[in-house]
């Protein structure tokens, strides 16, 4: 397993991380990133599906952006902690 797996099931606490990272290449809008994500600094970091949906003059998702993660879609703001892992080829 590559280095992003030693990540899961930790907290932010524990790794001393915050924040939105985006993807080296910035944001795509309308597209869906595998991504490592936590709501609060003690909740364990766990996969989910983000969907960037419309970007901002600054290139950061807004509109219509979310985590979707078992049956509950959540806001990016919502976030405490979050990581691409990779962008989802929807062509594949």
């Amino acid at each position: 397993m590559g280095t992003e797996h030693k990540i899961i099931n930790r907290t932010p606490h524990e790794l001393d991380v915050h924040g939105v990272t985006p993807p080296k290449n910035g944001w795509k809008q309308q597209s869906y990133y595998v991504v490592n994500v936590s709501f609060s600094n003690y909740n364990p970091i766990h996969r989910a599906i983000f969907y960037t949906g419309f970007l901002n003059d600054d290139g950061q998702p807004n509109g219509y952006s979310e985590i979707g993660f078992y049956e509950d879609f959540t806001a990016i703001s919502d976030v405490y902690y979050m990581d691409v892992v990779r962008i989802i080829d929807v062509n594949e």
